[in-house]
């Protein structure tokens, strides 16, 4: 995620105890995420975020640091959850709703499947898209602090998304 991707201080989320994150993995379709292409008009983007069939696997983090090296290892038929599978699940296949009776041991993208786990350190994961007005990084996290002060102790990682920094050889075609 380019040269926007930091790890902003306080660092302090390093320590006893791990972070947990599901990683999806994709067979169907074979890419998660955003897809770019220009056009007479400007920038056209495509979604594919429609997940039918693959795998989950149950991934651990001690802090930010190991939080940064798993997204690093992200590939474009993968994403990551702040909820993991119930019932210890650590790994296990992913189907529809409705294919669920036709694949013993599979899991679907569901609630019933899914928790947030309790009793170890939480994930936060925010997603900003303003529409008018644009906050800096340095204004976005003040605010987030007003409204929830235990931010200010914890480890923060500054990751853009799929359709942030999209460039076109050396020009910038959207930016963050």
């Amino acid at each position: 995620a380019g040269p926007a991707t930091q790890t902003l201080a306080p660092m302090t989320a390093e320590g006893p105890g791990n972070g947990v994150v599901s990683v999806f993995t994709s067979t169907v379709p074979s890419t998660l995420g955003k897809s770019f292409r220009l056009s007479a008009s400007g920038l056209v983007q495509t979604t594919s975020a429609h997940m039918s069939r693959g795998r989950v696997e149950r991934q651990e983090f001690s802090g930010v640091h190991s939080l940064i090296e798993l997204l690093q290892g992200i590939s474009v038929s993968q994403a990551i959850s702040s909820s993991v599978p119930t019932n210890g699940v650590t790994a296990a296949a992913i189907v529809t709703k409705a294919e669920l009776s036709e694949n013993p041991g599979a899991i679907a993208r569901s609630t019933k499947y899914f928790e947030h786990p309790s009793g170890q350190r939480g994930l936060l994961i925010l997603d900003y898209d303003p529409e008018e007005t644009v906050l800096s990084q340095e204004q976005l996290l003040g605010a987030l602090k007003d409204i929830c002060p235990a931010i200010a102790e914890s480890g923060v990682v500054w990751w853009c998304s799929g359709s942030s920094l999209v460039y076109n050889k050396d020009e910038v075609v959207q930016g963050l």
